[in-house]
């Protein structure tokens, strides 16, 4: 998580509630990429996680957010 963090690939991550896995927002764009990095991860290297990806574009946002996603006013 945190080499994700530090190269700038994620902007939010946690657990979800009930305790059934967890969410991680990304940033990047290439879903290739994606993979590669989500398979390096610790959990999944060692079978404690599976990832599911979900690929959305993002149409609604709050103004903080403007400078994360391109999206057309």
């Amino acid at each position: 998580m945190e080499k994700g963090y530090n190269n700038n690939f994620f902007l939010l991550s946690g657990p979800k509630n009930p305790r059934t896995g967890g969410v991680i927002i990304s940033l990047i764009d290439d879903r290739e990429q994606l993979n590669i990095i989500l398979s390096e991860d610790p959990f999944y290297t060692q079978n404690i996680a599976d990832y599911e990806i979900i690929e959305f574009i993002p149409t609604k946002h709050h103004i903080i957010l403007k400078s994360c996603f391109d999206i057309s006013e």
